[in-house]
C-alpha cells in the first residue's frame, strides 16, 4: 500500500510505502512552535522511518533547525519553490534519529481501503494557544470525543472566557522572526465601501468595525501550499493599509504596502505563484505561510492565521470575526468543504464542520 507525497510544485514527490498499521493514533500538536513555523493551527504528522528522514535530508528540501533545550534538534522540511510543508523530525544530540512525520497536506490520499490513515485522539500542547485553538470546536470525530491535554499528558480545560486582548497592535510573526508585522485596529474613512466583508462588528461609536474577517479553506491548493494537517487552513483577511512594519526593533512602526501585484515582493519571504492572479508568501528562512493574495483584490491579503501571537489566544477573538456561515447565505462555513470530504473520506471533515458551526453559535457570531 502506497500514498503519493508531493509538494504543491511537484518539486518534490515520493511514493510512500506504508508499512505501519493504520489508522495511526495521535494526537495534533498545538504548540507554539509549530504553529510560528507552518502558519498552521496544529500538526500531525504521519509517522516516518530512519530512512525516510534520510531520504528527505538528502533531497532539495530547504531545512529549519531548532533547539528546544532538550539537546534535540528539531528540523522542518519545506520546499524552498512553492513553500508547501512536507517533513519535520526530532533527531538527539548524535544525530540519531528519534522521530519524525510526513505533513499530511502533502499526501494525495487519505484513505487506503476505505481506512484512514489516521486516528485522531485530540489535542497536545493545547494550553500553548490559550483558548484552545482548533480544540475549542472540533470536538469529535466519528462519535469519539476528542481531548485537549497540558503537553501531551494531564488534560487541559480552556478558561470559560478567555482575556480581551486590548493591545494597540496584533504581532503576526514566524517562528524565526523573518516575517514580523504589526496589525492595527481597523480605521477606515466613512462611510465603508458596500459591500464590505473584511471588516467586521462590533463597531465604535464612531461606527468604525474593530475586527477582521477570518474563514477556513479546504481547497486543494491551500491544503497542498501549506501542507495543512488540519482539514482546512485558516486566513484573516487585512487590508495591506492596516499592516505596519519596523526597520529595526526599536524603531517606530510604519504602514506597509497598500496596494500589491503578484510581482510585489515582501522583505523575508519567498512569493510563489500557484496559478494565474495568485501569489503566495512564505517565510524564506523557516517556511512558515504567510500570505495568500489575489490580484483582483490588490488592496488586501489572506494571511495566515497561526502566526498570530495574542494574549488572549490563537484564535484572537476580539481581532478575528471568526466567518462560521449564516442560514440561507451562500458562503458556506467551509470554503470547499466537498473537496476536503473527498479528501479526508466518512467523518472527518463533516464533524470539524459541525463543530465550528456549533462554536459560531456558542460565541454569538452565527444566529
Amino acid at each position: 500500500m502506497s500514498v503519493k507525497v508531493a509538494c504543491h510544485c511537484g518539486a518534490f514527490k515520493h511514493d510512500l510505502e506504508i508499512t505501519t498499521d493504520i489508522p495511526h493514533e495521535d494526537t495534533f500538536c498545538c504548540c507554539d512552535s509549530c504553529r510560528r513555523r507552518t502558519g498552521q493551527l496544529g500538526l500531525f504528522p504521519f509517522p516516518a522511518s530512519a530512512s525516510d528522514s534520510e531520504l528527505v535530508t538528502k533531497s532539495s528540501l530547504k531545512r529549519y533547525d531548532t533547539q528546544p533545550g532538550t539537546g534535540n534538534t528539531v528540523s522542518s522540511f519545506y520546499c524552498g519553490q512553492c513553500g508547501s510543508k512536507v517533513f519535520i523530525q526530532t533527531v538527539g544530540p548524535d544525530q540519531e534519529f528519534k522521530g519524525g512525520g510526513w505533513m499530511l497536506g502533502c499526501f494525495d490520499k487519505m484513505e487506503l481501503n476505505d481506512k484512514c490513515l489516521i486516528d485522531i485522539h485530540g489535542f497536545s500542547f493545547a494550553d500553548e494557544t490559550i483558548d484552545g485553538g482548533a480544540a475549542a470546536f472540533w470536538t469529535q470525530v466519528n462519535g469519539k470525543p476528542l481531548k485537549s491535554y497540558v503537553g501531551c499528558e494531564a488534560e487541559w480545560k480552556a478558561p470559560a472566557e478567555a482575556g480581551r486582548d486590548d493591545s494597540e497592535y496584533l504581532n503576526l510573526h514566524c517562528r524565526c522572526g523573518g516575517f514580523d508585522v504589526h496589525v492595527s485596529r481597523p480605521n477606515p474613512e466613512l462611510p465603508l465601501p458596500k459591500p464590505c466583508w473584511w471588516y467586521l462588528p462590533p463597531k465604535t461609536e464612531a461606527g468604525i468595525p474593530q475586527r477582521y474577517m477570518a474563514s477556513w479553506c479546504a481547497c486543494k491548493d491551500c491544503r497542498g501550499a501549506t501542507g495543512s494537517c488540519l482539514p482546512a487552513h485558516p486566513w484573516v483577511q487585512i487590508p495591506f493599509v492596516d499592516i505596519h512594519t519596523a526597520t529595526s526593533k526599536d524603531a517606530p512602526l510604519l504602514p506597509a504596502e497598500t496596494k500589491m501585484t503578484t510581482k510585489t515582493d515582501l522583505p523575508g519571504c519567498t512569493r510563489y505563484e500557484s496559478s494565474k492572479g495568485i501569489a503566495r508568501y512564505f517565510c524564506s528562512t523557516c517556511g512558515a505561510t504567510v500570505l495568500y493574495f489575489d490580484a483582483d483584490r490588490d488592496f488586501i491579503g489572506a494571511w495566515a492565521v497561526g502566526l498570530i501571537d495574542s494574549k488572549e489566544g490563537s484564535l484572537a477573538p476580539s481581532w478575528l470575526f471568526w466567518w462560521t456561515g449564516r442560514d440561507g447565505h451562500p458562503n458556506p462555513p467551509i470554503h470547499c468543504k466537498e473537496t476536503g470530504d473527498a479528501f479526508w473520506g466518512k467523518g472527518i471533515m463533516s464533524d470539524f464542520e459541525s463543530g465550528w458551526i456549533e462554536w459560531g453559535k456558542k460565541v454569538g457570531q452565527r444566529t
